[in-house]
């Protein structure tokens, strides 16, 4: 990945943390990154075999928004991501 999809990906990221979002923004932004979806346990879950991060659970709630909680622990988990690639 090269520093232009970086530098877009980065504010991408910064555009999700100033509005309400629901999962498929976030999936979004986790395929961009190279994580892919698996199956295990209850939740969805993205995982990115090439670095050995950890999981990442993206949950679906029908078509609502993401709690506050839920979007910033998955927005940093995601920022992490990006800081090691780039």
């Amino acid at each position: 990945m090269n520093a232009t999809k970086l530098g877009k990906i980065r504010n991408q990221l910064a555009a999700l943390r100033r509005s309400p979002q629901g999962a498929r923004a976030l999936e979004n932004l986790a395929r961009k990154l190279g994580r892919k979806p698996v199956k295990r346990g209850k939740e969805p879950m993205w995982e990115n075999t090439n670095f050995g991060l950890y999981p990442l659970a993206i949950p679906h709630h029908w078509g609502r928004d993401l709690s506050i909680g839920v979007k910033i622990s998955s927005l940093a988990q995601l920022e992490d991501e990006i800081l090691s690639l780039g």
